[in-house]
């Protein structure tokens, strides 16, 4: 019996920060895939305003949504990375890897139902929590952009 509690206890506190890993690297694939996107209809317009020529109305509107789509790749590529976003997204993932070890090792060692009970019960707060922060933190792992050329361009579309 003392193995498997150790091997429960050992499994949960590695899963939550393997799981706010996991979150991580999903996130990481789905803006790849948004930048490939973003080139793609770049690319796209531009080919449509080399083809526009009869029409000058027309032209300016595509080349509206160029500068625009253009302004939006470039506030993408000149953001900042927020070092201490992703350090307190690290930390919080190892402390609630942590936390998850030993509630789960209180849960299986305790003969007392309550004790048991409530361990089990912050555990699963924990982990939510832990998962919770590690993907909104995520998130915000760039510092938003503040008067650069993209934005502006991007304003300039709007009038």
């Amino acid at each position: 019996m003392g193995t498997i509690t150790n091997t429960i206890s050992l499994m949960s506190g590695v899963l939550v920060s393997l799981l706010s890993i996991i979150a991580k690297l999903i996130q990481i694939f789905i803006d790849r895939n948004t930048s490939a996107k973003e080139l793609r209809v770049l690319k796209e317009y531009s080919e449509i305003y080399a083809v526009l020529s009869d029409s000058p109305a027309t032209k300016k509107s595509v080349e509206k949504l160029l500068n625009y789509e253009t302004g939006r790749l470039l506030a993408r590529v000149n953001r900042k990375l927020n070092k201490t976003n992703i350090a307190i997204v690290f930390v919080v993932a190892l402390f609630g890897g942590v936390v998850s070890y030993g509630l789960a090792s209180l849960a299986t060692s305790t003969s007392n139902l309550l004790l048991r009970i409530l361990a089990w019960t912050v555990f699963v707060l924990v982990v939510i929590f832990t998962i919770g922060i590690s993907i909104t933190g995520f998130n915000a792992r760039y510092d938003p952009a503040v008067g650069d050329k993209g934005t502006e361009a991007s304003k300039e579309t709007k009038k």
